[in-house]
């Protein structure tokens, strides 16, 4: 899905916390950690929306709470 719009990322650690959520409906990462990757989520969809509209340009990424841009 990434890849066909020229995204790559490690999916890796979302798919782990994805499944431990849905197989034991709690997550035993510390709410730190949750959190960080929560923001990395936003950026990564908000990142693939942008590529799928052909958007071209720059946004303000969730993680960095508008203080960091990030250019499509």
């Amino acid at each position: 899905m990434l890849c066909s719009i020229s995204m790559s990322s490690d999916l890796k650690p979302v798919v782990k916390l994805r499944n431990e959520i849905i197989h034991s409906g709690l997550s035993r990462e510390p709410h730190a950690q949750q959190w960080a990757m929560y923001e990395q989520i936003q950026d990564l969809v908000r990142e693939y929306v942008f590529r799928l509209l052909a958007y071209r340009g720059q946004f303000f990424t969730y993680a960095s709470q508008g203080m960091a841009i990030r250019t499509v």
